[in-house]
């Protein structure tokens, strides 16, 4: 019995990682691995998840549970180190999201204000201007269409009227 024990193979165990996030990018690499921003799927909020390389399933070749924690501790000591020096909090490092934005950071999606205000009044900038590329549709078979979406406000007052 112990014969056969010794000749099984080790299988790390089982993750649910893949079924609880969504990746949605990478933010850096790590001692071990690579960090990762994902979405818990629960609670949608956002999250940096360190995942750890496992190239080999010896449990002598793996890192030791101590080295993993030493080096998340040096990683969230950076953090609160450079929080002490920049004297910003440890959360403004992260990406924005319109959740967490300033107000008016986004008056669009990801919109930038093509210029500023000074005293005399307001200074646009040409290179912070969109450049649209309109194609030529002459000649083209099929005519542009924009759908917004309405709402029917005739279409409400008659359904609350018939329910009444």
């Amino acid at each position: 019995m112990v014969g056969l024990a010794s000749t099984k193979s080790i299988r790390p165990p089982p993750s649910r990682y893949h079924d609880d996030f969504i990746e949605e990018g990478s933010l850096g690499r790590g001692g071990y691995g690579k960090v990762v921003q994902c979405v818990f799927k629960m609670d949608q909020k956002v999250y940096a998840v360190k995942g750890i390389l496992m190239t080999s399933v010896d449990p002598l070749l793996m890192p030791s549970t101590a080295e993993i924690l030493t080096e998340f501790w040096k990683m969230t000591l950076g953090l609160l180190f450079g929080r002490t020096f920049r004297r910003k909090r440890a959360s403004s490092l992260d990406i924005l999201s319109p959740k967490r934005a300033p107000r008016d950071f986004y008056k669009g999606k990801n919109c930038k204000p093509p210029g500023f205000h000074t005293r005399k009044g307001y200074v646009v900038q040409p290179d912070k201007l969109p450049n649209y590329v309109v194609p030529d549709l002459t000649g083209f078979k099929l005519k542009p269409y924009v759908s917004q979406c309405p709402l029917d406000v005739n279409k409400t007052n008659e359904s609350t009227e018939a329910s009444k």
